[in-house]
């Protein structure tokens, strides 16, 4: 069970052969973002009697739980088989074939987010599709970072949950980030053609969320996608189109 009547988190168990009342809060510590995240599905989903609904707090909180339990990030290494290191620049990213793929997206991950860390968001949908861009300071153990998600509409109804694209619809992206107006880069996310293009910097924290500058581009598929996508940027964003290329700059 996700929750009991008790109103924990998880029904009491053992965690490390200790017999606990509250197991997330003696396995993941009660100050820590994880807990915090898990108290809000906690009450998410004790709020509502919608079967459907409570199978994705259960699904999601697990997935938390799970990724929680990886041991943090080295840069030799493959941090679990949803992220590869780029040693040059200190950063680690998703791959084309990242397992998160599966796993789609929905509003309710942004709920989730927000309340664990400080981040900005942007999306704009149109045509069955969600292009969404997010920057952070404090992605906690994976530092400062930003990523672009192209989505495809699932078509079901809760939270607005949306696919990964598929490989008809990986686009050509890339971003730059910056801190505190500073004019060298932190790192760059160099042109790919991809569905879910990010990096994190582990170490560098401690930057609002409104004090990173993210520079890219994006090139849609066709004029009317241009047309529809800038038309959904906010003021916050300044771009310039050139053919089926949008460079924007986010701040």
């Amino acid at each position: 069970m996700f929750s009991d009547s008790s109103g924990h988190l998880r029904q009491p168990g053992y965690v490390n052969g200790v017999w606990c009342f509250d197991p997330d809060a003696t396995e993941f510590g009660k100050g820590s973002a994880t807990y915090q995240s898990l108290i809000t599905l906690g009450n998410l989903y004790n709020g509502t009697k919608d079967s459907d609904k409570r199978r994705q707090y259960h699904e999601l909180a697990d997935n938390i739980r799970s990724q929680a339990r990886f041991p943090k990030f080295k840069f030799s290494l493959i941090y679990r088989p949803t992220f590869v290191a780029d040693n040059t620049q200190g950063i680690y990213y998703s791959p084309q074939n990242s397992l998160v793929k599966m796993f789609g997206y929905n509003d309710l991950y942004d709920i989730v987010f927000g309340v664990a860390s400080d981040m900005n968001t942007i999306k704009m949908e149109f045509d069955n599709f969600r292009i969404q861009f997010w920057k952070s300071g404090d992605y906690k153990n994976m530092g400062l970072g930003g990523e672009m998600g192209i989505y495809t509409s699932s078509g079901l109804g809760y939270f607005g949950h949306y696919n990964g694209a598929d490989l008809l619809n990986y686009m050509p992206v890339s971003f730059t980030l910056y801190a505190n107006d500073s004019k060298y880069p932190v790192f760059t996310r160099y042109d790919s053609v991809h569905w879910w293009v990010n990096g994190f910097l582990p170490g560098y924290g401690g930057v609002s969320a409104s004090d990173i500058r993210m520079i890219g581009s994006i090139t849609l598929k066709n004029k009317q996608m241009v047309n529809s996508f800038t038309k959904q940027l906010p003021s916050s964003v300044n771009y310039t189109v050139n053919g089926l290329r949008v460079d924007y700059d986010w701040q």
